[in-house]
């Protein structure tokens, strides 16, 4: 019976049924675009981020680089969605995907974890999936993985839309793990997360590792015990420290990461150690400084 999904739980039918309003969102835009988009967790470089998934009609390059948000419909009310830094858009695959700033008002999906999994695509033939679609109303299909192709896949199941952004579900996890952007003779060909999300790492690299400064500390003797500051280390005449250390305000706990030797500690310009060496400090910026200002002054 492998040619048939599987049965549905009384569980996994509440969660589709909470899918039905929390999932797709319809997206108005400036020039009197609509378009159908959902929102999900994905995980490019392993940074966990929120992003918007719809099509390339309704968010191509150019609408990208000259807005920085969209509005979605929900309960009547347009809720405006800010746009991150983080995107991969594609015409031929027909997809756009846009980091986003979380709104706590919109439902953001989780992808099935699995995806992440070395050659996870090989497991996936014959699995049960259900797809979230729309037309005039809200609809669910169910149908199986026929066949894997590199990052594609063919599914059998009706679906009756006038949207190509419809996501897939694993039954067995109720978390997304396709996406279909067009139809195939009798079968929907689906691009598999995976291979956005890598996609997504791409730009990732380009535009945001950039942010991210090392630096060694050789720690004295002398040092030990006291705060040893590798950021905002101002010096008056006479190299004596005299300083607030009130410089880099943009920079706070929030929109800075600091690694010492290979582990997190929390957001501080110095550190104080018992050990005399050399320290390995890594400063991850989640923002785009304007002021480097007394950075490493001293």
């Amino acid at each position: 019976m492998n040619n048939y999904p599987k049965p549905v739980t009384k569980e996994t039918h509440k969660k589709i049924m909470n899918y039905f309003d929390n999932s797709l969102y319809k997206i108005k835009i400036k020039d009197g675009k609509n378009g159908i988009g959902f929102f999900c967790y994905i995980k490019p470089q392993n940074k966990i981020i929120a992003a918007l998934v719809t099509n390339y009609q309704i968010i191509d390059e150019k609408f990208y680089s000259n807005n920085n948000m969209i509005k979605v419909l929900l309960k009547e009310k347009l809720i405006p969605i800010e746009f991150g830094n983080i995107y991969y858009i594609n015409k031929d695959l027909n997809i756009s995907i846009i980091e986003i700033k979380e709104n706590k008002l919109i439902n953001i999906l989780d992808i099935d974890d699995n995806i992440y999994k070395k050659n996870s695509e090989k497991y996936l033939s014959k699995d049960s999936i259900y797809i979230i679609h729309y037309n005039n109303d809200t609809c669910v299909s169910y149908g199986i993985i026929n066949n894997l192709n590199n990052n594609e896949l063919f599914i059998s199941c009706i679906i009756n839309s006038d949207s190509n952004c419809y996501p897939i579900f694993n039954l067995s996890t109720n978390k997304l793990f396709w996406y279909i952007p067009k139809k195939s003779n009798h079968h929907y060909k689906g691009i598999y997360f995976k291979y956005l999300i890598d996609k997504l790492g791409f730009i990732y690299n380009k535009n945001y590792l950039i942010n991210e400064i090392s630096i060694l500390v050789n720690v004295t003797k002398n040092d030990i015990g006291k705060k040893i500051y590798f950021l905002d280390n101002e010096y008056i005449e006479n190299d004596l420290p005299n300083s607030s250390h009130n410089n880099l305000i943009e920079l706070n706990e929030l929109n800075t990461e600091i690694y010492i030797n290979k582990k997190k500690e929390n957001y501080k310009k110095y550190f104080i150690t018992n050990n005399d060496g050399i320290y390995n400090i890594n400063i991850k910026f989640n923002i785009n400084l304007t002021d480097c200002s007394y950075m490493f002054a001293g």
